[in-house]
């Protein structure tokens, strides 16, 4: 179910989901200005992969590649 109202007003605006909101866009207008094989190349160097994070699940290289990965959108309809 989604939510329609609360009994707790709102005090003040969502910014820092509105700054996600907004982070999410500019990555994928980011992405839209690279050629497929950029992007391949960008996706294997920044992005996380099973394999990566299983050899090496407890490092700083592991973290910021997960959270990268959740800034990549596949397409238009992923967005």
């Amino acid at each position: 179910m989604l939510p329609i109202n609360t009994l707790q007003p709102v005090r003040k605006p969502a910014y820092t989901t509105y700054g996600l909101i907004v982070l999410n866009l500019l990555v994928f207008i980011w992405q839209l200005t690279k050629s497929g094989a950029q992007l391949d190349a960008v996706y294997i160097n920044y992005a996380a992969s099973m394999c990566k994070v299983a050899a090496n699940p407890i490092s700083v290289d592991t973290t910021a590649d997960i959270l990268r990965s959740m800034f990549f959108h596949g397409g238009w309809e992923h967005i």
